[in-house]
This record gives structure tokens, sequence and C-alpha cells, in this order.
């Protein structure tokens, strides 16, 4: 914590989400009574053009100035991927700070253990923004879980597939959908993770793990992408009063979880046909609470950024005081 009692965040990439982030702490966000002030930012390129500019001054492509810096209180990552990111998380929780992470990748693969890590070093873990940008699902998931038993999560869960279905329904091929996507900034410039399903089925593995106490490999997910839906699909769904969505669902059934992730006819009153654009549903159904639907902006730098902040609001309740961090060699 600085000397002006300010909680101090290092953060971990100053792409398009991690310069969001930044932004936002560079104006001074504050959490309740607590204030906020950025450390370094780890980038890969001192040069590369970032947003917003005054984040400048805080770069470094030197990871020890993140992770090994003694007044630093909390580490958000958003550089994505598995590696180097899961090193640098673990590095952290080992030393005892507060982690926020939107890296769903990371958190699909690793989470189980970097949970471990986590209590082991008795810190904090979250990731938020990890699922469905600014809706709170995995806060509102936790939330439910302690209290009932989830007997099913899913939803339209990936903002790319979503936006590039509903530019079909408006007469483009797939391929121009996609390009549309990439142009809005919904799609990277390679959207094969998205299109193929690979981000909806990490995604579930997060829903699940939360949602049932069990962490499946994303892998063994039943999983078929949108890439081969073409106008016809499309003209289908519509005859049938149905619209085509990428659907992902993990269910409990005696004992055993099933999860699936693939284009669905969904109904048009059905909450799944809701969401337009780079927006998200999502429908938690309790044992006893029965199903609850919650949905909204699921994809963008404002939405996962808030999203982080979110996280970092949660977590200052856990701020550990300095003389508890040790060093490490990253």
């Amino acid at each position: 914590m600085d000397t002006d009692g300010a909680v101090v965040v290092g953060l971990l990439g100053c792409g398009v989400v991690g310069g969001g982030v930044a932004e936002r702490l560079l104006g001074k966000f504050s959490a309740g009574s607590a204030r906020m002030r950025l450390a370094n930012v780890l980038v890969r390129d001192l040069a590369k053009p970032r947003t917003p500019t005054s984040v400048h001054p805080h770069l470094t492509t030197l990871v020890d100035r993140v992770l090994n810096d003694p007044g630093v209180d909390v580490i958000v990552e958003c550089i994505g991927g598995i590696q180097p990111a899961s090193s640098y998380v673990e590095a952290a929780l080992r030393r005892g700070l507060l982690v926020v992470s939107a890296n769903k990748a990371l958190i699909a693969e690793r989470g189980e253990r970097l949970e471990a890590l986590a209590r082991q070093y008795r810190t904090t873990l979250m990731y938020e923004a990890a699922v469905g940008g600014a809706i709170p699902v995995l806060r509102t998931l936790r939330h439910l879980a302690a209290a009932d038993e989830i007997q099913a999560v899913g939803g339209v869960i990936n903002s790319t597939t979503n936006y590039v279905l509903c530019q079909m329904e408006d007469g483009l091929s797939m391929n121009e959908a996609v390009r549309a996507a990439q142009r809005a900034g919904f799609a990277e410039a390679d959207p094969t993770n998205d299109l193929d399903g690979i981000d909806a089925a990490q995604k579930l593995t997060i829903l699940a793990a939360l949602a049932f106490g069990t962490w499946l490999p994303w892998k063994s997910i039943a999983r078929c992408g949108i890439w081969k839906l073409s106008e016809d699909d499309i003209a289908a769904a519509r005859r049938l009063g149905t619209r085509v969505k990428l659907v992902a669902s993990a269910r409990r059934d005696s004992g055993s979880i099933s999860a699936t992730v693939g284009p669905t006819y969904v109904p048009l009153k059905h909450p799944f046909a809701a969401p337009r654009g780079a927006e998200n549903a999502f429908l938690i159904a309790g044992r006893h609470t029965g199903p609850i639907v919650i949905g909204g902006r699921g994809a963008g730098r404002e939405a996962t950024a808030s999203a982080i902040m979110g996280d970092l609001h949660d977590v200052l309740a856990n701020i550990a005081p300095p003389s508890s961090k040790e060093t490490i060699n990253a």
C-alpha cells in the first residue's frame, strides 16, 4: 500500500483490455473509501502506440519491475494466452499478492492449480472478466452455488459468434459477417477460437467449475462451431420461428456432468434468442431458485475493463500488509 494509503496495482499487458484498465486507474479510480494507483505496466514493445497516452511513463519490458515491486498490492493480468501469463500469475500468487485476471484461456487450462496456489499462499485470485465482459455472471453464480444446488448453467456466451450470426440474419454471408465483426472490433484477425467454439468451451469450463465444483478439461467438451453454417441455415431458422445461436450448456444429472457447445435453433421467445450483436445471455438453474437469466454486453474494451475494476473493488478487503510480501525471481 502506498504511503498515502492508496492501493498499488501492477499491470501485465496494455493492449485493448489492459489499456482500458490503465485508463480507469490513471483517472484516479476509487472503490468505496479505497483509492488505487497504477504502478508499472509490462509490455513487449515500448515504441508501440498506447491508449491512453498517459500510460507511457509507466511502461516497462522488465517483468521484475512489476512482480517484484515491493509497493505493489495487486497484479492485474491482461496478457492473454497460457504462457508466460501462467508463470507470472503463479509468481504473484506465491508472493502472496492478490491477482485479477481477464484470461479465459489461462483460467480454463490452469484454474484449478492457480486457485490451489491462492489458497496455499492465503491470497485471492479473481477472474470475473474472463467470462461475460461486464455481466456479473461469475459473481452471481458463486452466490447461487453457495445457497443452492446448481443443476444447469450455460447460454450464448461468445460475443463474436453472436455478432456474426446477427449479421447473417441481416443478409450477409459468413465471410462478410466475419469481416464485419473484425471491423467492429469483436473478432480477432484469426477468429478460429471463436468460430470453432473453443472460446465458448473455455468459458463453459469456468462456469461449470463454479456451478458444480469440478474443473472439466475444456477439450473434453463436445464442441461444434459455426463455420459450416450458411445463409440456408439462417433462412431455415427464420421459417421455423427460431434463431441460430451458438449455445453452451453444462448440466448435472445423477452425479455426472455433461457439457456441449454447438449451433442451436432457439425459439424466439427463449432468453437465448434475445442477445443481439456482442451481447451475451446466461441461464443458471438451481434446484430451489429455478432458472435465473442474466445478460448484457459481453465483450469490448470498456465492458471487460469494468469487470476487472469490479474484481479490484471486491478484493480490496483482503489487502495484505507490505511486510508479508517476499521478493521473487520471476
